[in-house]
């Protein structure tokens, strides 16, 4: 296998910002754009990181190198491991993901990064909002506010995982990696990242746009147990003092929520393994909490509730009226 063409590590910048590239020429000219016209007085990188593309992203990107901008090729493994050579490769003082089909809002960058020239964050998020086409179809209205410990250790899990929308200091990603092989591998930000996380800001600005696809095929595939399947894998990486009343609330809910969410479309017998397998992650999840578990949602409480009566059906209604 090739290997991806990388640079030595060189002068320390202000931000890295990584792209992951794949197949998506119809609307990388327009994410790049949004990147290079933000107000960045200050020393950055950009890592347009192209995961074996075949269409004509290459060419496109390649147009874009400057002494700023780098494109570096690997060959097809996966969004993951794009962002993961991006980290590696990345300079910056705080990191910033962005989708090569999304974009940036006007001064978003300069709207996350001026909070951390006088403070110091580990993480600073900002509002997104969802668009197809030129029609804005969502917009967040996360609570505007500064955390640090002790309440950090249970506020921060009511902000998305994303990578995107947010500013990630260099610090949070030195032992930190996505898991490569997965669909939904983000959820390793909200299981992992969040928990090392000692400092976070919310602005109220608007930061990031997340294009919308409506033709996407959502058919149901097996490679979406995945989602099943990277909560697993993820607790079994955790160290027990990392099992808190929060990050049970966190499985709760990707356990149900998310799982009925993503699995659209799968017949019953399938979802009904996976409940029987949730049910008994979170048995054992429950059994590794080294606290007092306290119910941040009512309906945390009863879906809990149907795993432990071993309750299918209330399991089902319950994951999708909560949503």
């Amino acid at each position: 296998m090739a290997q991806p063409e990388v640079t030595e590590k060189k002068e320390t910048k202000q931000l890295s910002i990584i792209i992951p590239i794949y197949n998506c020429d119809s609307y990388l000219d327009e994410c790049l754009k949004s990147i290079l016209t933000q107000y960045m007085p200050f020393l950055y990188e950009v890592l347009l990181i192209d995961d074996g593309s075949t269409d004509n992203s290459k060419e496109i990107a390649q147009k874009y190198e400057s002494e700023n901008v780098h494109y570096i090729y690997q060959e097809n493994q996966g969004a993951a491991s794009a962002r993961n050579l991006g980290i590696r490769q990345a300079l910056g003082r705080y990191v910033m993901f962005v989708d090569a089909d999304d974009r940036l809002s006007d001064y978003a960058v300069w709207n996350l990064i001026k909070p951390v020239m006088d403070n110091d964050y580990d993480i600073v998020v900002g509002q997104y909002y969802t668009f197809e086409k030129n029609q804005v179809l969502y917009r967040s209205n996360y609570r505007s506010q500064s955390l640090r410990q002790p309440e950090i250790k249970t506020a921060i899990y009511q902000y998305p995982g994303f990578p995107a929308m947010k500013i990630i200091s260099s610090r949070l990603l030195k032992n930190f990696q996505f898991p490569e092989g997965y669909l939904y591998e983000d959820t390793a930000i909200w299981f992992h990242m969040y928990s090392q996380c000692n400092s976070f800001l919310c602005i109220p600005e608007l930061v990031y746009g997340y294009r919308y696809h409506s033709t996407r095929n959502t058919k149901f595939d097996k490679k979406k147990l995945d989602t099943f399947w990277i909560v697993e894998y993820l607790l079994q990486q955790l160290p027990k003092e990392k099992f808190t009343s929060q990050l049970y609330m966190i499985t709760i809910y990707q356990l149900s929520i998310m799982l009925n969410l993503r699995l659209k479309g799968a017949d019953m017998e399938i979802l009904k393994a996976v409940f029987g397998a949730s049910k008994k992650l979170l048995k054992e999840t429950k059994e590794n909490v080294q606290e007092e578990i306290c119910y941040s949602h009512r309906g945390y409480y009863l879906i809990e509730q149907a795993f432990e009566n071993n309750d299918f059906g209330q399991w089902l209604y319950l994951s999708k009226i909560y949503h």
